[in-house]
């Protein structure tokens, strides 16, 4: 059945309830005679026999809709004086007897109940369900972006609704938060000393995307206490002038939570206030964008000596910070074993010395210079440069292929089939590819080799291309050195090839994804289109990144 139909269908039965005598309260402006949502129905009144007189009403109602009670899921609680008394249960009518609750709360709407939430059993039970949920997740064999999505909607959900219900405390949702990282450590999804902030920030910051539980509940309960003052319903109203007596009385409230979570931020709480002023009502939607925005600048990591490094890095002019952390959408694992790296926190013999006691702080392959992640992935000479030469053509490869596809070229069977970038010639007089030649020159000239050249004669254009990976810090630096180490070969080009611009595009990559200029040169090149360079891009961080891992591993097996 539609839910629309559903509550129209028991529309009937409230408006039957409402037409009873309930139970009177000093904080309600009119009796309070029931609380339904959906199918769960819960009903007060002054005495047992009119509570009796009440359920045959929801009896006869119900019945005339097509419903029926589920005594299995009823129950009855007798409260006089602020205390539960033990009077039995009640007469449902021809459906049978309603016992009375004898486990010491009853449970409506997920929260366990009698005088007042039993907020301790409630936490157990949403913990356990959470928990479960997460190392269903992250044991998948789900996509890393699908694991993400399933953690925030579907796991996170279960405490979602119950952050603004039940009272965590200061640290009851940091705990669970903790428990979180065990299962995301247990899994390989996480390094235990890489920075805790880059879990909860948005993946397009650099961040995993996962929702950090802490934060989560300051805005369902801001958010809950915002709609509850700005609420017209009678019910509402009533429980907040409670709210209010209780915070006078130094009681632990919604409110008294929501406006210790403004706070904690430097947001303002008049909104919040018992005497506020239409002036100072802030919008609900723009008072939570605000929260989220402050959540957002709190998860900053730059101050950090170690892990900080990569933040500052990225901070720095000229570094295109989207297409850095476009290679967010590897495999758990990878995406571990690279943001330790970036972190800093890779057990190298220099992280080792320095945070775990270790004796020595040197290459344990050329052991003469210290062994850091950098040493590692472009300095050390045990590779004997195998694997930092094929990382190189890798990305050359994918160059080849991008500049042929833009171009409409033919490309050799080598580079179609087996992705290999064959040095030599390729093309016609027209249009030449040269892979890794020396271009003839009218003078001597030392650097004549660069990686790859295109001449087009009917483009009128010649390009220069040369590929490289450098440390992070030194992306720029190694893209100005590049350009100025083939400025005179491009002038002696112009010269023999009269008519013809000339274009020096360096391609430099960071060993860990960074990227800079890239995207820039690439288009100024004027031989790749849009498509093509964002195609190349995100395959070649792809390539150079799946190379750092195999690096690393090998030396640290070594």
């Amino acid at each position: 059945m539609s839910p629309l139909f559903f509550c129209l269908s028991v529309a009937p039965l409230s408006h039957a309830l409402r037409a009873g005598g309930g139970f009177e309260s000093e904080y309600q402006e009119k009796p309070l005679t029931h609380i339904m949502f959906m199918d769960d129905l819960k009903v007060y009144e002054q005495s047992k026999k009119e509570l009796e007189a009440t359920v045959g009403t929801v009896e006869s109602v119900s019945g005339a809709v097509g419903m029926t009670f589920s005594l299995r899921k009823c129950a009855v609680a007798h409260m006089r004086a602020g205390r539960v008394k033990r009077l039995g249960g009640i007469s449902a009518g021809h459906a049978g007897n309603i016992s009375e609750v004898m486990s010491g709360s009853y449970r409506y709407l997920g929260v366990e109940q009698l005088m007042g939430p039993k907020d301790s059993r409630t936490r157990k039970r949403v913990e356990d369900e959470y928990l479960h949920r997460v190392r269903k997740t992250w044991n998948s064999r789900l996509s890393v972006g699908s694991k993400v999505r399933a953690h925030n909607s579907w796991c996170v959900a279960v405490l979602r609704y119950f952050s603004s219900v039940v009272d965590w405390g200061e640290t009851g949702m940091s705990k669970v938060d903790v428990c979180t990282r065990k299962v995301l450590r247990a899994t390989k999804s996480h390094h235990k000393c890489s920075a805790i902030e880059r879990l909860y920030l948005p993946r397009k910051m650099g961040g995993r995307g996962l929702q950090n539980l802490e934060q989560m509940k300051e805005r369902e309960v801001v958010s809950a206490a915002l709609y509850a003052r700005g609420s017209s319903d009678v019910q509402v109203i009533g429980a907040m002038r409670l709210q209010r007596e209780l915070e006078y009385m130094g009681e632990n409230t919604l409110m008294t939570r929501a406006k210790a979570a403004l706070r904690k931020y430097e947001i303002p709480t008049s909104s919040l206030e018992w005497n506020r002023t239409e002036e100072e009502t802030c919008p609900r939607k723009s008072l939570l964008r605000r929260l989220t925005e402050k959540q957002t600048e709190k998860l900053e990591w730059r101050g950090k000596a170690i892990h900080g490094r990569f933040k500052r890095e990225l901070e720095r002019p000229g570094t295109d910070r989207e297409a850095t952390h476009r290679w967010l959408t590897l495999q758990p694992e990878t995406e571990m074993i690279v943001i330790g790296a970036q972190d800093g926190v890779t057990h190298t013999n220099w992280y080792k010395k320095r945070y775990l006691g270790g004796k020595t702080d040197k290459c344990r392959i050329c052991e003469t210079k210290m062994e850091t992640v950098g040493h590692i992935l472009s300095n050390c000479p045990g590779h004997g440069w195998g694997l930092i030469k094929q990382r190189h053509n890798r990305v050359l490869c994918l160059l080849v292929k991008a500049v042929m596809d833009s171009m409409a070229w033919p490309m050799s069977k080598s580079m179609a089939v087996h992705g290999i970038a064959t040095a030599g010639v390729w093309g016609t007089e027209e249009e030449r590819v040269l892979i890794d030649q020396a271009i003839p020159t009218s003078r001597k000239i030392t650097e004549c080799r660069p990686d790859l050249v295109i001449r087009s004669k009917t483009r009128k254009k010649i390009v220069i291309f040369d590929v490289a990976c450098a440390l992070d810090h030194l992306v720029q630096k190694r893209e100005a050195e590049k350009k100025a180490k083939y400025q005179e070969l491009a002038a002696d080009l112009a010269t023999q090839w009269r008519g013809c611009g000339v274009t020096v595009t360096p391609v430099v990559l960071g060993d860990l994804g960074l990227v800079a200029g890239l995207a820039r040169h690439l288009g100024r090149s004027g031989v790749l289109k849009d498509e093509a360079i964002a195609g190349f891009m995100g395959h070649a961080q792809r390539e150079v990144l799946c190379a750092a891992i195999q690096i690393l591993k090998r030396h640290m097996k070594a």
